[in-house]
């Protein structure tokens, strides 16, 4: 395994790479993980997060506002606001771990919105 549970900031590294030729250096190339340079890693790999995540919660917003308003936009802002905490904790000088609560919001607000879809498909199909 490459990247272990004491691996911290390290994990901000989305690939590692090794130099390759005549002149090459031992050792893997990483990024920076400490000072700002590390912030501003560990900053641009939660929005590369943010965007590879980002497309179902859209399609959740856009598909569960007529049906659950009310809810939708709670969980929008919950969402949003676990985003925000998630960015702004693992570009803290901490980096690994100080983003959890984020995560932790915007896991769960992304999911109760896919849970909110499945009961509208279920409810539109007659099961429930």
């Amino acid at each position: 395994q490459v990247m272990c549970a004491k691996s911290s900031n390290l994990r901000a590294n989305m690939l590692v790479y090794e130099q390759i030729g005549e002149r090459a250096l031992p050792g893997k190339v990483v990024l920076v993980e400490n000072g700002d340079l590390g912030q501003y890693n560990r900053a641009n790999r939660s929005l590369h997060h943010f965007v590879e995540n980002s497309l179902p919660v859209v399609l959740s917003i856009v598909l569960n506002t007529p049906v659950f308003p009310a809810q939708a936009f709670g969980l929008t802002c919950l969402f949003a606001l676990g985003r925000i905490a998630h960015q702004i904790g693992y570009s803290t000088k901490k980096g690994y771990g100080a983003h959890a609560l984020g995560f932790m919001l915007a896991t769960l607000s992304s999911e109760a919105l896919a849970g909110l879809l499945l009961v509208a498909a279920l409810k539109a199909f007659g099961v429930l």
